[in-house]
């Protein structure tokens, strides 16, 4: 499927558990053990007894694992929720029993305790747009190419639900440290068929009805057909970061004084500008992760010794399309913005 788009205004289905300090941990649920590809029938067709058994066994070993893990809600809480799912089961279809695991799993209310739903086992696919939240509202950023007319165009209803209902609905099966991480995800989520039929936004996962509103105020319903995932239009991945999706849609433009410096180099996971005239230093992390040939240690460095050098008066530490990654590579920043009484101050 070809997208275009325009600037304007088992598993694994693992859970994962950490908390601060805590070791990442994996509970693999039963399903996936199969080892069988998402495509083949046999690895999505379990019994209920089955899915009771995995559902069992993930209540038993979250509160074994997780450091803390009713530091949101209650353990009461929190067994009331698993018995009524357990009680459902035999009523829900393979897609709505694995959100329903995603929801209980964001219960514990922390971004690393989650059934991470863009794995390739999970077997979950995606309408051809990309969706993101402005201060304003929810916009079309990117759309399949017979749409191109509607790039920016303004979300209003998805289905049955209007934008802001949709948005609060799938926001609730999402793993979440703070509301920016609700942001930056649920609009990933607002494209994925099998969650929006799952919670009732859509009856008809084939036809996926999103109505926009143009800069004069039209209304217009678009319809989509659902396809495979696209991972590096949707970034559900720290290897395959947020800047895969400026990479692929505006490296192949030429760069010009009007372009935004965020859009420049996008699949160099870190590099620098110094724009001499306003003495900025232009600093750009899309990963905390090392490059093979380059630390995030000595990229800190150097930095810091631009600073000393040139006589920086201002560093822009620029981490809108960052998504993570080893947060234990972040000391060298610390320590340097620490002792650098130039940058370390207010204003």
């Amino acid at each position: 499927m070809k997208i275009t788009t325009e600037v304007k205004s088992g598993i694994y289905l693992g859970i994962s558990m950490c908390l601060y300090t805590v070791c990442l941990i994996i509970l693999s649920l039963a399903v996936f053990a199969q080892q069988k590809s998402p495509s083949d029938p046999a690895s999505k067709d379990l019994t209920v007894k089955q899915w009771r058994e995995d559902l069992h066994h993930f209540a038993e070993q979250m509160p074994k694992v997780h450091k803390n893990a009713f530091h949101t809600i209650s353990k009461e809480q929190f067994e009331a929720a698993v018995k009524q799912l357990d009680e459902r089961i035999p009523r829900l279809k393979r897609h709505e029993i694995i959100v329903e695991l995603s929801r209980l799993a964001a219960m514990i209310g922390d971004g690393h305790t989650e059934i991470w739903l863009g794995q390739d086992q999970i077997g979950f696919r995606q309408y051809p747009l990309r969706l993101y939240l402005f201060e304003d509202g929810l916009y079309l950023q990117a759309v399949e190419a017979r749409y191109a007319e509607f790039a920016g165009a303004k979300i209003v209803k998805i289905g049955s639900h209007t934008a802001v209902e949709a948005f609060e609905k799938v926001s609730e099966i999402l793993a979440r440290d703070n509301e920016m991480y609700l942001k930056a995800y649920t609009p990933r989520y607002l494209i994925v068929p099998e969650v929006l039929n799952a919670l009732g936004i859509f009856d008809d996962m084939d036809k996926g009805e999103f109505t926009v509103q143009d800069k004069n105020g039209k209304l217009t319903t678009l319809t989509f057909s659902p396809g495979e995932i696209d991972h590096d239009l949707n970034s559900w991945s720290v290897e395959a970061p947020q800047a895969a999706f400026s990479a692929k849609f505006f490296n192949a433009r030429k760069f010009d004084k009007n372009t935004p410096l965020y859009l420049k180099d996008t699949p160099n996971i870190f590099w620098s500008e110094y724009l001499a005239d306003s003495k900025l230093l232009y600093v750009k992390v899309n990963t905390i992760r090392n490059k093979p040939d380059e630390t995030i240690e000595n990229f800190a460095d150097q930095i810091f010794q631009t600073v000393d050098e040139k006589g920086v008066e201002k560093l822009v530490l620029d981490l809108r399309q960052n998504g993570g990654g080893n947060n234990q590579l972040n000391e060298p920043w610390m320590q340097n913005i620490v002792k650098h009484d130039k940058i370390n101050q207010y204003g």
